[in-house]
């Protein structure tokens, strides 16, 4: 019987190479896409329709044409943990004479102002608002990128502790919600099988350390995955545009080494690879997508519905 080895990408690889950008601040989100785009190097950007006042909404969908939307909230807050108790104050938010102890209404209805440390005053919802923040966001984001565009959700400030919220989401049918926080990680880029918690592999910081050790991984057999973030102002605050283009100089424009795509179509194709219907004589590609596997190591392109005779070859 012949040996078949479903673990490929696009172009018969096992590495792919992503990004995830929060919060959708076009200056510098221009700056990244100048950089990334040339080097055909593809990701996803987790946007708050707070924040979408730089341009005209109608010229988002081509700014950011290419590329993977993703809810990110309508506000940014933080969300009201389980198991806390908040002290509400009964006067709306002053900076200047507001005490830590307590939280703050807004003038906007859930949408509150909490201290945290070291990071100051942030903005928290309580899950009715939250809940409320994140179907806002959907249906604003898909007005303008189109319906059923926004598949996943992004946790502004890393996962919160909110199990009504994380039904919520599910309930939502996100393929995948993704915490904010980068992780450094000792050379496991393995591809997450869970995809509530995924989460980054490198930062602004460690963006080219980490790429260094991606890249001289071997070969194990399984699907590897390389998404860096986490703002587009990281690069701008700390000065990391050089490391950016490095980055890009270095491992772009490789399809023979890496599958750029975004976070959605990388969890897509991966998903699509496990319904491949593998019998003695026929490998049967069911999906909607044309899939890449090896047979007695020989590769194969199976397009998308149809069959590959593995007697006949």
């Amino acid at each position: 019987m012949q040996q078949v080895d479903t673990q490929f990408y696009p172009g018969w690889t096992r590495k792919a190479i992503t990004f995830s950008i929060d919060d959708g601040v076009i200056p510098n989100d221009r700056k990244f896409i100048e950089i990334v785009r040339p080097a055909g190097i593809k990701g996803t950007f987790n946007l708050c329709t707070h924040n979408m006042t730089y341009i005209p909404k109608e010229e988002y969908r081509e700014f950011y044409r290419g590329y993977e939307i993703a809810n990110h909230t309508k506000h940014h807050p933080y969300a009201f943990e389980d198991g806390v108790t908040y002290q509400i104050s009964n006067l709306l938010f002053d900076r200047e004479h507001a005490e830590p102890e307590f939280i703050y209404p807004t003038e906007t209805e859930h949408l509150f102002y909490i201290y945290k440390s070291p990071k100051g005053w942030r903005l928290i919802a309580d899950t009715e608002g939250y809940i409320t923040f994140i179907d806002k966001c959907h249906e604003e984001l898909e007005e303008i990128f189109g319906k059923g565009s926004v598949r996943s959700f992004v946790w502004p400030f890393d996962q919160q502790s909110n199990a009504v919220i994380e039904e919520h989401l599910k309930h939502m049918g996100y393929y995948g919600v993704r915490r904010s926080g980068a992780r450094c990680i000792d050379g496991d880029f393995n591809l997450e099988e869970e995809r509530m918690p995924w989460h980054y592999t490198a930062n602004h910081i460690n963006l080219l350390e980490l790429a260094d050790l991606y890249e001289k991984q071997a070969d194990d057999g399984n699907l590897k995955i390389f998404c860096f973030g986490v703002h587009s102002n990281d690069f701008e605050r700390d000065k990391k545009w050089d490391e950016l283009k490095e980055f890009a100089k270095k491992y772009g424009n490789r399809p023979q080494d890496y599958y750029y795509a975004t976070v959605g179509e990388i969890f897509d194709y991966a998903d699509a690879l496990k319904e491949l219907i593998i019998t003695e004589n026929v490998v049967s590609n069911p999906t909607d997508l044309d899939l890449y596997i090896a047979v007695d190591g020989k590769n194969i392109m199976i397009k998308a519905g149809t069959d590959y005779l593995r007697n006949l070859e």
